[in-house]
């Protein structure tokens, strides 16, 4: 497939069989698929393909259910400028990261965003100095509360701002 539209397909659980010297009737896996590019219904086609393929090698079937999770995010352009804007006031333009990022994440706001334009944005909340290294979802995730204050002066001036009521 195309390198330049990042796809992630990961499987997280197999369930199959109950003793080690047995070989199971049935094995269940269950996992995800997460794309950085619209036309992920090629992506899973794909997949099921290759996965009747290697059961055909093997002589035995499979049976695929695709559950659709979130779409990709799209940020409103307007609003994103409108954000950056306030981020610029916030933190300062140097501290404002902007391209070439792309996340495997998953969200519901992509979905709300595709009714009512939208943007999605991150604060940084990590700091070694306030040992907050690690990722969100890990359980060793721990917030620098020093990131708070920036946060909610990025909403509320987005707020103000998509008000009218900034100046």
């Amino acid at each position: 497939q195309d390198s330049t539209k990042p796809t992630v397909i990961t499987v997280c659980m197999v369930h199959s069989g109950e003793k080690e010297i047995i070989v199971a009737d049935d094995c269940e896996m269950q996992g995800s698929v997460r794309c950085l590019h619209n036309g992920d219904e090629a992506v899973r086609a794909r997949f099921k393909q290759l996965c009747e393929d290697v059961c055909r090698a093997y002589r035995c079937t499979c049976d695929l259910e695709f559950k659709c999770g979130n779409s990709m995010l799209e940020n409103d352009v307007e609003l994103t400028n409108m954000a950056m804007g306030v981020a610029n006031e916030v933190v300062g333009k140097e501290n404002i990261l902007s391209r070439g990022i792309q996340i495997m994440g998953g969200d519901d706001f992509a979905e709300f965003s595709r009714r009512v334009p939208g943007v999605y944005y991150y604060v940084g909340t990590g700091s070694e100095e306030a040992g907050s290294i690690h990722e969100h979802h890990s359980p060793f995730f721990r917030i620098d509360e020093k990131s708070l204050p920036i946060a909610v002066a990025m909403e509320a001036g987005v707020i103000a701002r998509y008000l009218g009521i900034d100046e």
